[in-house]
């Protein structure tokens, strides 16, 4: 029979459900997000839960991948999508439950890189400000007063109203507040781990987000920029949790629609029917994935209209074999994140005991991965080094995806989270809770504790 659109048919908040053997629940992504929804789910006694995940493997953006050096065979992980494990109690706790609460270790500390100078230096001492020791204390003590006032870390998601500086762009923030020591100690890490080119339209509100989170870790760990990591890698913990779940690899949502009371789920290998999706992949894939609406002019049409105004940045890891450079070094070059360059790595990363390292530019849609490729040969150079070999293909990935301060003050989030579950869909992901493990998982916890 002929779908329509679950969008203009929502009629109001779907109640929870009850019957949990035969209500039947898809998730679209096996990420952290969708593994962590299916896991709750699964712990409180609901019989069919399937998740479908486009690629042949769960993990989302956490991409682990094993190297080897040219000469020795020796291996090492590489980190190609979620660099480090922050603090949180759900991440934790599927950890342990997966034998996996001993494999915690240390990336090797993150060191700033002056390639005109040709040094390394710790963050904190990496800068050329002439101003007393007392002064740049003075003004890093403001900012933690600051940022300790504005950050978001106890509630999962974001939950208006906002402050108003919280609108600001996150370089109009700093300019106000006149933490210049502080932009340049401590923002060519955010921008390589995090904002990217976007911190100049980022608002501070996602900022004080990542800062909330950044709080959780030990101050040693945040004075010396040394991150925890898994020996087995990053992945591993998706790759174990996935396996007491019925997740349909290399099945992407093509498009969804209504069938009576339920949803009809197209994939390549057929449709399935669902009571409850909960999506946690892009919003503008939902978008497609739906049917068109009926006007889509029409403002009155509910939180759909701002699946569309999602932004999102996009960056790529190539990995390359290298002679002549330092080994086991992590390095960030403040001068290209600092100057928000696209096309240039923002940091790379040599895997121990291997000569292997990883380069992270951030790109936009005109670059192609050849004008990457030339850009990170010329950076070897610079650096002294050689490139002998390329190692696989690049990893390139949708990355941090936010809304900007005009679709915030619109009430894109207040929208979203009013409609939650109308037409039995809900929605999860980093858009809705923020970029970080942290965020993502326990904004998924949260979200099946409210409504299922």
């Amino acid at each position: 029979m002929p779908t329509s659109s679950v969008a203009t048919e929502f009629t109001g908040i779907s109640p929870r459900p009850r019957d949990k053997t035969q209500h039947r629940i898809a998730i679209v992504g096996a990420g952290a997000s969708g593994i962590v929804c299916a896991r709750e789910l699964k712990k409180r006694g609901w019989s069919h839960v399937t998740v479908f995940e486009r690629s042949h493997e769960a993990g989302g953006k956490t991409r682990s991948t094993i190297l080897n050096d040219s000469a020795t065979g020796r291996q090492a992980i590489a980190e190609l999508g979620t660099y480090c494990i922050m603090p949180s109690a759900v991440v934790q706790e599927i950890i342990e439950d997966n034998g996996l609460a001993d494999d915690i270790v240390n990336h090797r500390p993150i060191q700033y890189y002056d390639i005109a100078r040709n040094k390394a230096s710790s963050p904190l001492f990496s800068t050329d400000d002439s101003r007393p020791f007392w002064k740049k204390l003075a003004e890093f003590l403001r900012y933690s007063q600051e940022t300790s006032r504005l950050a978001l870390s106890q509630k999962p998601g974001f939950a208006a109203p906002f402050a108003p500086e919280l609108l600001w762009s996150v370089d109009e923030w700093l300019t106000r507040n006149d933490f210049e020591f502080v932009r340049k100690a401590m923002f060519p890490l955010f921008c390589t781990t995090f904002g990217g080119p976007g911190f100049k339209d980022i608002p501070t509100l996602y900022l004080m987000k990542y800062e909330g989170l950044r709080r959780r870790l030990p101050m040693w760990r945040r004075a010396t920029a040394t991150l925890p990591r898994m020996r087995l890698g990053n992945q591993e913990i998706w790759k174990r949790a996935a396996r007491a779940l019925d997740i349909r690899y290399g099945e992407p949502v093509q498009s969804i629609g209504r069938e009576q009371d339920a949803l009809r789920l197209h994939t390549p290998t057929g449709a399935s029917t669902f009571d409850s999706v909960i999506w946690t992949t892009s919003l503008p894939f939902l978008d497609a994935a739906l049917p068109p609406e009926r006007n889509a002019d029409d403002s009155t049409l509910g939180a759909r209209r701002f699946y569309r105004q999602v932004r999102q940045l996009k960056r790529a890891v190539l990995t390359y074999r290298v002679e002549n450079l330092p080994r086991d070094v992590a390095w960030i070059f403040p001068d290209v994140s600092l100057a928000g360059a696209l096309g240039e790595s923002y940091g790379v990363k040599n895997w121990p005991g291997t000569d292997c390292y990883s380069f992270y530019p951030w790109m936009n849609e005109g670059h192609t991965l050849d004008d990457l490729d030339r850009s990170m040969r010329n950076l070897v150079t610079r650096l002294g080094g050689r490139v002998t070999s390329t190692v696989g293909s690049p990893f390139v990935s949708g990355y941090h995806p936010y809304f900007d301060a005009k679709t915030l003050e619109s009430g894109a989030y207040d929208s979203l989270e009013s409609e939650q579950g109308r037409g039995g869909v809900y929605l999860c992901g980093e858009i809705m809770s923020g970029i970080l493990l942290p965020s993502t998982t326990e904004y998924a916890r949260n979200l099946i504790e409210r409504f299922f």
